[in-house]
C-alpha cells in the first residue's frame, strides 16, 4: 500500500522514465513476451502448421486498432498467429502495431512474407506443412521457404 499519492506518482514517473516510448506495447511487452515464450515451451507442434490473422474486438482508445468491415468484430487489434492445425494450439503470435510491428523484414517478401518467416523461424527445416490463405501466399515466399531447406508443403486455402 502506498503511503501517499505523491509517492505513487513518483513511482509511476520513475517507471515511465525508463520505458521505451517508441514501442506502442511498452506497458505489456514483458507480459506478452513471457506469454508467447510459454506457448512455445509448452507444446511441440504436429506436422501441420497454419499462419493466419485474428481480430480481437477493441473499441477503446488505441493508436493501432483496425477497422475491417468484412469481419464480425469490425474494430479491433490484429494478431498474426501461428497455430498447430491438429489441436488449434497457438505456437506464436505477433500483435500488429503498424510500422513498429515486431517482424523481421525479409527483402523481397513484403509484409505478409516477413510475417510468415518471423513466425516460422524456430520451425524451419523440421518438415512441417504450412497452411496459409491467399494474403500470405506468393511465389517469392514459397521460393524462400524452399531455399531454407527441409520438406515444406504449402497449402493455399481461399480467404474468407
Amino acid at each position: 500500500m502506498f503511503l501517499s499519492v505523491e509517492t505513487a506518482g513518483e513511482i509511476v514517473e520513475e517507471t515511465n522514465r525508463y520505458a521505451n516510448t517508441r514501442d506502442p506495447l511498452n506497458k505489456i511487452r514483458n507480459v506478452f513476451n513471457a506469454l508467447t515464450s510459454a506457448f512455445k515451451r509448452s507444446f511441440i507442434p504436429y506436422k501441420d502448421l497454419c499462419v493466419d490473422e485474428s481480430l480481437m474486438l477493441w473499441k477503446g482508445r488505441l493508436g493501432f486498432w483496425q477497422y475491417i468491415p468484412s469481419k464480425r468484430h469490425r474494430f479491433g487489434i490484429t494478431f498474426f498467429v501461428l497455430c498447430d492445425v491438429v489441436t488449434g494450439y497457438v505456437q506464436d503470435m505477433v500483435i500488429y502495431t503498424g510500422a513498429t510491428t515486431s517482424i523481421e523484414s525479409v527483402e523481397g517478401l513484403g509484409v505478409s512474407g516477413s510475417v510468415v518467416m518471423t513466425l516460422l523461424a524456430p520451425h524451419l527445416g523440421k518438415g512441417h506443412v504450412l497452411y496459409v490463405n491467399n494474403w500470405y501466399s506468393s511465389p517469392m515466399l514459397f521460393q524462400h521457404l524452399l531455399h531454407q531447406g527441409g520438406d515444406w508443403g504449402v497449402w493455399d486455402s481461399p480467404a474468407e
